[in-house]
């Protein structure tokens, strides 16, 4: 009898260290709501549904979300990790400014699943771009509230369906990333398929990036749907960190040139307060568009941040773009894509 209560102890000792070891070993429920003042102004000539317009907007500084993350130690030096995330409205019900307000579905900002190890990191499933990630490393407003470098530069596709991407390891803090995006187009493998090669380096006060993305059209085309370049650069001083951008974008749907720009920022972040993280952004943008319209715009914007805790920040901004020869672009903000050529923001988001 006596064996046997050792037996099963034992039995069941060794089943539990199994169950142990196949369960991820860190999960976590996170989120972050935000809730702002948008104060929209400005008409523009020509272009209808713009103007004024005042009231509570949700994600105005980054998007309402929710989600769900962990890690698994796979032991010899492996890791898997997962995301899965949605975002929603925390002022209306999810039907109102786009579905969940991200313009997608439930689960629609983020959902995949990586291993990394020595070899580097390769992940799959609904992510971030990588041209979208260069363009918020390197925006003072960290492309939310009015004055996000995205209302003058194209955000890069900002996530892509059906992706896979590889990130090398970290050597001497530069690293490489490759990116594809399946159009999964019957009959047609490179129809609406997209590639991005990358690079980041970053060592001490110094940051570099640079990506190129291609997007083939419904006929698949290489490259002829958009083709986007993307170069950063930020330096921190300690008493004032000095960001730029520089961008090239090409759009041509169905083999005509819908868009030719280029585009530079220039910005500057500086600590300001007695605030967790309090700073002052602010910064200049430039939309230089290259078509015979000659419809270019500049954009001049200034916010303040600042930390109650380590979770909660209170933020306000305001940007005006000077739209010219007939240009129609908005100020917008994380979420919102604006209804005149100024806006003012000023609002709390909270990250649990």
């Amino acid at each position: 009898m006596q064996k046997k209560l050792i037996a099963l102890a034992v039995a069941g000792l060794m089943s539990g260290a199994a169950f142990a070891q196949a369960a991820p070993s860190d999960v976590t429920l996170y989120g972050k709501i935000d809730l702002g003042y948008v104060k929209d102004s400005g008409a523009i000539s020509g272009v209808a549904n713009t103007g004024s317009s005042s009231g509570l907007s949700s994600g105005v500084a980054g998007g309402s979300r929710i989600g769900i993350k962990g890690t698994e130690d796979l032991g010899s030096g492996l890791k898997t990790s997962f995301d899965a995330e949605t975002g929603f409205c925390a002022d209306a019900n999810n039907g109102v400014n786009g579905a969940y307000c991200t313009g997608g579905a439930f689960m629609g900002r983020q959902a995949w699943l990586n291993l990394s190890g020595n070899f580097g990191t390769v992940s799959a499933g609904r992510q971030y771009t990588p041209g979208f990630l260069l363009i918020d490393q390197f925006d003072p407003f960290d492309t939310g509230t009015a004055g996000q470098i995205n209302n003058l530069f194209n955000p890069d596709l900002v996530r892509a369906n059906n992706a896979v991407a590889y990130v090398t390891p970290n050597m001497g803090g530069f690293s490489a990333v490759y990116a594809h995006a399946f159009g999964e187009v019957v009959n047609n493998s490179k129809a609406v398929s997209g590639d991005t090669i990358g690079a980041n380096y970053a060592n001490g006060p110094l940051a570099l990036g640079a990506t190129y993305l291609t997007v083939n059209d419904t006929a698949g085309n290489s490259g002829d749907l958009l083709k986007n370049t993307n170069l950063g650069a930020s330096y921190d001083f300690g008493v004032a960190k000095l960001m730029g951008e520089f961008q090239t974008h090409k759009s041509s749907p169905n083999g005509i040139a819908a868009v030719d720009a280029s585009n530079w920022m220039l910005g500057v972040t500086v600590p300001v307060g007695g605030g967790v993280g309090s700073h002052l952004a602010a910064s200049y943008v430039n939309h230089n568009d290259k078509m015979s319209a000659n419809q270019d715009a500049t954009q001049v914007g200034i916010g303040y941040y600042y930390g109650l805790s380590k979770m909660t920040t209170v933020y306000t901004a305001y940007a005006h773009i000077n739209n010219k020869n007939g240009a129609a672009f908005t100020v917008g903000n994380a979420t919102d894509a604006g209804v005149g050529n100024s806006a003012f923001n000023l609002g709390v988001a909270h990250n649990f």
